[in-house]
């Protein structure tokens, strides 16, 4: 899909014209209104295939939360690199028409929309989804959800955003409550498939019988069951989609976090359930934010969730003990440390 065109491209005005006679809302190019060093710093965070070195402050849900606006252009402009996954932000979609505690439905709105639109500030990444799914899935892409913040920005309430029309392309729109019903439909799909994937992780464990000593299995043992989980991944990507996850380090440093996540939560609750566990859904997007962490990039997963960042951290230290010779370079910080490092 080609980028929607932006008021710097040739042909923008008329375009613009356009779309006003048909009634329908542009979104504006956040980038306009940085100057020329900040613009060039968030189109490098994003093209990080281009820069393969650039670390990167992942924010899940729970960090992107609770840091304000002001904190997050603070860390943006002493260089930390904030940065926000699509996959979150699909997320919060979800829950815009939400009440929040006691508020009414208008202050809902507002503080769900300020919420949303402080991503506009910092880097959003690309649904990492693509790396492990087929390329005819149904996905919130990343320019949809950007021109979806704007279009929320412009809003004062939940009636009014619906009623808008989204830009995806040069003359391509979806409306603001079709994309919404996507996200939603998106996530559905991914809580099942991560249910599935768990599932049949746990019956690879419990016919082998290594489920009995689970409780005493150290990182070494751990580590056999993630590389096992590794191999069945790679045997079940589709033919020619991303062809260089056919090397096996480029395999192992992208999928790594990811599939020793759901080895290690599985782990855990096998050895507190027994052979009754039943993954939970809500971990699915843990699990596919990891997707996001390269062994051999120096990204931090900041999160709020200290069993999350346990869980990354045990993944971690089992790679590293295993594989001392090529120790991991990405990871993970709770936010109330990663705030007082930041000084913020």
């Amino acid at each position: 899909m080609r980028r929607p065109l932006r008021p710097h491209d040739a042909g923008w005005a008329v375009h613009k014209a356009n779309a006003e006679e048909r009634g329908e809302v542009l979104h504006t190019d956040r980038m306009e209104v940085m100057d020329n060093e900040a613009r060039m710093e968030t189109h490098a965070i994003i093209d990080r295939a281009n820069s393969p070195g650039l670390r990167v402050d992942l924010l899940d849900t729970s960090a992107f939360r609770s840091l304000s606006r002001t904190q997050l252009s603070t860390l943006f402009r002493d260089g930390h690199n904030p940065a926000v996954s699509s996959l979150t932000l699909a997320e919060l979609l979800c829950h815009l028409d939400e009440r929040v505690g006691n508020r009414d439905q208008y202050e809902s709105f507002r503080y769900r929309r300020d919420q949303l639109t402080k991503a506009l500030s910092i880097a959003m990444l690309p649904d990492p989804m693509s790396l492990v799914r087929s390329r005819d899935d149904p996905v919130v892409e990343l320019i949809i959800i950007e021109a979806a913040l704007e279009s929320l920005g412009e809003s004062r309430s939940i009636a009014e955003y619906y009623g808008r029309r989204i830009q995806t392309g040069d003359e391509s729109f979806i409306s603001a409550r079709d994309c919404a019903e996507l996200a939603r439909q998106t996530l559905s799909r991914e809580q099942n498939r991560y249910v599935q994937s768990c599932n049949e992780i746990i019956k690879s464990i419990t016919d082998a019988g290594a489920d009995r000593d689970l409780a005493s299995r150290d990182e070494a043992g751990l580590n056999h069951l993630v590389e096992s989980s590794l191999e069945t991944i790679a045997s079940e990507l589709p033919n020619g989609h991303h062809p260089e996850l056919s090397e096996p380090n480029h395999l192992r440093c992208q999928l790594y976090v990811h599939i020793g996540y759901l080895v290690h939560r599985i782990a855990a609750g096998i050895v507190r359930n027994g052979r009754g566990y039943n993954p939970a859904m809500n971990d699915s997007t843990d699990s596919l934010l990891c997707l996001h962490l390269r062994l051999d990039r120096e990204d931090l997963f900041v999160t709020g969730d200290r069993r999350l960042a346990e869980t990354i951290q045990s993944v971690i230290s089992a790679h590293d003990k295993c594989f001392p010779q090529k120790a991991t370079k990405c990871g993970v910080q709770l936010l109330p440390e990663y705030k007082e490092s930041r000084q913020i």
